[in-house]
């Protein structure tokens, strides 16, 4: 709430804009049932007038008024405009009268304590609730009227419990990770009590929404993957979850080049071959790879034989006869690092 001079805030339970006193005069607000005046004016007709906004016709509620005051110059300027609205209530609401009915007479005790005291002290009881109030020490105010509320969250206080007091676990970044609401609790758990997790980077892909938590899981906790790169990999929309994380897993394959070599022309084809065949391979980056001269024809033979393999492109790389498909599948199989280039021209100079 932001207070402004002169101000009070109609409010219903929840919710409510503060209107100041002086302003939308015209306004009916008869939605709220609450009136707080939280900064009093000198004249009180103005505090009347924001009150009455709520007690307009249709008002189906009884309507609260709070004011908020201090004991410093607030208070004696609220008591200046008390004695003004009692003179006002003892001298011209008598006089001026009412049309539709009897004048209420004010006895004498009445007519001296709105003289003396002000319309507000006049009706207020000697030992009402405010005097005890103020009289109380302020600790046993807020050991009798104080109220402790607790927010469940979604956290596992037990198992964050369990992980703050582990040795190995980075605390700081714990308390941020939990909190999270992408974040699975279990899983969190078990990630930051690995041993061998990166929880700096660990934090990064967790949060991250395109990044399979599952797959996250098992690729932070494998002692022999890069992580760094594991970040880079599954965060690109082309990248294959399912190659990516089998791939990663692979200790002989290089990281940084993985996605790049299978569709390199200069692709080690003993490693290709072994990766081609794998059920998670993308059959449309194999097509690329089998139309290069360079090609082993009897493994293509064997791989373009598969059910998913267009045999059209598979019938004109085989019909070639400038290789020789016994020698070169020889040479192919049997030498892991053969420039493959080289082999083609071999190959071709034999023939």
């Amino acid at each position: 709430m932001v207070a402004a001079p002169c101000g009070t805030c109609p409010i219903r339970k929840h919710h409510g804009r503060p209107h100041q006193t002086r302003d939308q005069e015209l306004v009916n607000l008869t939605a709220a049932d609450a009136c707080v005046i939280f900064h009093s004016d000198w004249n009180p007709l103005n505090d009347l007038q924001a009150q009455a906004r709520c007690h307009c016709f249709g008002q189906p509620k009884a309507v609260e008024v709070y004011r908020l005051i201090t004991r410093n110059y607030e208070r004696e300027m609220l008591d200046k405009a008390s004695l003004k609205l009692g003179m006002d209530r003892a001298v011209l609401q008598s006089v001026s009268g009412n049309n539709n009915g009897p004048v209420q007479q004010f006895s004498k005790k009445e007519i001296e304590d709105l003289l003396r005291k002000g319309a507000y002290a006049a009706i207020m009881d000697e030992n009402d609730e405010g005097n005890r109030f103020c009289s109380k020490d302020i600790d046993q105010i807020l050991q009798r009227r104080a109220t402790i509320i607790t927010i469940p969250s979604s956290v596992d206080r037990t198992r964050c419990s369990t992980l703050l007091s582990h040795s190995s676990v980075d605390r700081t970044r714990c308390s941020t990770l939990l909190p999270h609401s992408s974040v699975d609790g279990t899983r969190c758990s078990t990630l930051l009590s690995h041993s061998s997790v990166d929880r700096t980077r660990c934090s990064t892909l967790l949060p991250r929404s395109s990044v399979d938590g599952t797959r996250c899981s098992t690729l932070l906790s494998h002692s022999s993957v890069d992580r760094t790169r594991c970040s880079t990999l599954l965060p690109r929309s082309s990248v294959d979850r399912n190659r990516c994380s089998t791939l990663l897993s692979h200790s002989s394959v290089d990281r940084t080049r993985c996605s790049t070599l299978l569709s390199h022309s200069s692709v080690d084809r003993t490693r290709c071959s072994t990766l081609l065949p794998h059920s998670s391979v993308d059959r449309t980056r194999c097509s690329t790879l089998l139309p290069h001269s360079s090609v082993d024809r009897t493994r293509c033979s064997t791989l373009l034989s598969r059910s998913s393999v267009d045999r059209t492109r598979c019938s004109t790389l085989l019909s070639r006869s400038s290789v020789d498909r016994t020698r070169c599948s020889t040479l192919l199989l049997s030498h892991s690092s053969v420039d493959r280039t080289r082999c083609s021209t071999l190959l071709l100079s034999h023939s």
